[in-house]
């Protein structure tokens, strides 16, 4: 169901609700992803982020070219990386600042969800551009959660596996290729290719892992 339904947002662009749920579902969740990680690393004394400019709603400023790609061939995708670091604030913290991304994203879901929940019942007859335009907005903002933990670069998940990873020499020469050469960017556009039936590899798995989330959500509000 989540597949068809996003895939739907990307392919059937007469329905201007889906579209716009995944347009604004995009722009206002990498922003807000961004924004939380670059304020809580700012509060934390790390300043990276603010003098790059980070702690701020201008979406152009999160964007990443590779994020918007994705979104245009997968219906979802990500923002610029927010520059923390490790030794500056604490691993526990390091960690929290690599959860908070994907947590406000869940939390925008649960917004659109919350919205869904609160309209008439008859709304999906009555008012099928909004209720269409929610739905895909929370729809967009938790599979960009899931994907976000995927151990691959640019995305949190990568952060996440080198900061847990052993510091062992072969560790090390596979974080090399996969950041400093670009094979794990590679490796993440490739796998969002939808070469499976019309559905990336990559994105088979996140809307495995999405759709129980959305259940979750959607339990959580009621509907």
């Amino acid at each position: 169901m989540l597949v068809r339904l996003l895939q739907g947002a990307l392919f059937f662009l007469d329905r201007a609700g889906p579209l716009l749920g995944v347009v604004v579902g995009f722009v206002v969740g990498v922003t807000v992803h961004s924004v939380s990680q670059a304020f809580l690393a700012d509060r934390f004394n790390d300043r990276q982020a603010r003098l790059a400019g980070r702690i701020s709603v201008d979406p152009r400023r999160h964007f990443e070219a590779f994020g918007v790609v994705a979104v245009l061939i997968a219906g979802v995708g990500w923002g610029k990386p927010v520059p923390f670091d490790e030794r500056r604030v604490g691993r526990g913290r390091y960690l929290l600042l690599l959860a908070l991304g994907p947590l406000t994203q869940v939390a925008l879901a649960l917004a659109a969800f919350g919205g869904l929940a609160l309209l008439d019942a008859d709304s999906a007859t009555t008012r099928p551009f909004v209720t269409e335009t929610l739905l895909f907005f929370g729809l967009v903002n938790a599979a960009s959660a899931v994907l976000a933990l995927t151990p691959l670069p640019p995305l949190e998940g990568n952060r996440l596996l080198w900061t847990l990873a052993p510091s062992t020499g072969g560790w090390q020469r596979a974080r090399f290729y996969s950041e400093e050469q670009n094979y794990g960017q590679a490796a993440l556009i490739v796998l969002l290719l939808p070469i499976f039936s019309g559905v990336g590899l990559l994105m088979r798995l996140v809307y495995a892992v999405s759709a129980p989330l959305v259940d979750l959500l959607f339990r959580a509000v009621g509907l």
